[in-house]
């Protein structure tokens, strides 16, 4: 049997994110609600959505990092997130 790839999900309660291989063979979707839902599955459609509710949708890259901070509300890019975490290991 072969190998299946999947995207790799975690938190530590306040934090919570998802990240796939390089190769991003698994699909990853997600999709963000004017009533401040994150939905995330490997196919779109899994959880019955109003369209009109859909702010936001994509997929996790291959690569990339998705992570929600449930604290403030807010979902930290990729870009951001690896800024950052440059940023705290250069000044410890």
């Amino acid at each position: 049997m072969g190998w299946t790839l999947l995207p790799f999900h975690f938190t530590d309660g306040k934090v919570i994110g998802a990240t796939l291989d390089r190769n991003g063979l698994r699909p990853s979707r997600y999709c963000v609600t004017t009533d401040d839902r994150v939905i995330m599955a490997s196919e779109t459609g899994v959880l019955p959505i109003d369209p009109s509710i859909i702010k936001e949708k994509g997929r996790l890259q291959p690569g990339k990092m998705f992570v929600v901070d449930m604290e403030k509300g807010k979902i930290i890019s990729d870009e951001e997130l690896k800024k950052t975490s440059v940023l705290k290991k250069a000044l410890c």
